[in-house]
């Protein structure tokens, strides 16, 4: 796990390195969709990542859809690096989304350097 950390923590210094602007969030996307395949290969599980998940009737789409052993395990939603991951600390938009997300039973939010995991709207672990 520690590889896989140290990984994504390169790419995306590559990233914010070049002098070419972008959206924030997006730039961490790919470099965390690898983040969850390394991670789980080193577990011995095949974790993929699966872009843009509906919700259906509760609205939304969260980042990623979390396939462990092609089961849905939980979702991602990124934030801009910076933004952090303490969900309290949002107002507008990721608000209102939040409200949206918090009934989920597992979901990870994370900027790139922070991350919470919610079970159900509870925040279960932050680091």
């Amino acid at each position: 796990m520690q590889l896989a950390l140290s990984k994504f923590a390169q790419t995306v210094q590559q990233k914010f390195a070049v002098h070419v602007t972008g959206e924030p969030e997006d730039q961490i996307r790919a470099q965390f969709e690898q983040l969850l395949s390394d991670a789980g290969q080193s577990a011995g599980m095949i974790v993929l990542a699966i872009g843009e998940t509906h919700l259906g009737n509760q609205g939304g789409r969260p980042d990623f859809g979390v396939s462990v052993g092609k089961l849905l395990c939980g979702y991602v939603e990124l934030k801009a690096p910076g933004k952090g991951a303490d969900t309290s600390t949002y107002t507008g938009h990721d608000k209102a989304q939040w409200q949206r997300f918090s009934n989920l039973p597992n979901i990870l939010y994370s900027d790139g350097r922070e991350f919470a995991l919610y079970r159900n709207g509870n925040n279960e672990r932050t680091v």
